[in-house]
């Protein structure tokens, strides 16, 4: 991992959104290949790091405006996410992971943080 040592060492503005969600394909992430502690890997490389609630777009929005203020040295956030939040069928499951999944869209809400999907499997 010589890019993030790097980026520290000549001191390029960076701004790096990591998604957490504690999952792959195999499976949890802690079972297949753990992580952790993800956060303090990243500033072991000299990187001013965050961890932040990934759905919450005040917390992405203030980490990105605290970033902008970090000049010269490189910045992550460590976004914990569910994997399909939103979305009843797939949140925190594994079946529908790295598949694709026809759906019936039944509604489009569009907010100011950005356009939100509603919608149900097919049969």
């Amino acid at each position: 991992m010589r890019l993030p040592g790097m980026a520290a060492r000549l001191g390029l503005w960076l701004c790096l959104l990591i998604d957490r969600n504690n999952a792959q394909v195999d499976g949890p992430t802690d079972l297949v290949m753990n992580l952790e502690p993800l956060a303090d890997k990243w500033r072991a490389f000299g990187w001013r790091v965050e961890e932040i609630d990934g759905h919450d777009f005040g917390q992405i929005l203030g980490f990105l405006q605290r970033s902008r203020k970090a000049r010269g040295r490189p910045s992550a956030a460590v976004a914990r996410t569910r994997k399909g939040r939103g979305v009843s069928f797939v949140e925190n499951g594994n079946r529908y992971l790295g598949q694709r999944k026809n759906v019936n869209v039944t509604k489009v809400l569009q907010t100011a943080a950005g356009r939100m999907i509603f919608a149900r499997p097919e049969d």
